[in-house]
């Protein structure tokens, strides 16, 4: 089936109209995806290096958790990050497994 556009506009609800879900202290760090994991216990990013150039101590902070992460980035690198609940965090692969 084909996608279906739905047009919408604001409406009452409980969050802010506008906020900040992730702040990246370096701009050639790209978040691809934030999403609750699939086994619904936290949340995962996907990040990636963009300009081709080894970045270190980025940090990455989740405001909505309360949570700092740091990581360093080699050239292009594709990093996946779950972030518990509890606040546990480590880097996985893209399907999520468990290391």
């Amino acid at each position: 089936n084909p996608p279906v556009g739905i047009m919408e506009t604001f409406h009452e609800g409980t969050l802010p109209e506008m906020m900040r879900n992730c702040i990246i202290s370096e701009e050639n760090i790209i978040l691809s995806a934030l999403k609750r994991a699939e086994d619904n216990d936290g949340y995962v990013l996907r990040l990636y290096e963009c300009a081709g150039i080894e970045t270190n101590n980025v940090t990455v902070q989740l405001p909505f958790m309360n949570e700092e992460i740091r990581l360093n980035f080699s050239d292009n690198e594709i990093k996946t990050v779950k972030v518990f609940d509890d606040g546990r965090i480590y880097e996985t692969n893209i399907l999520e497994y468990e290391n």
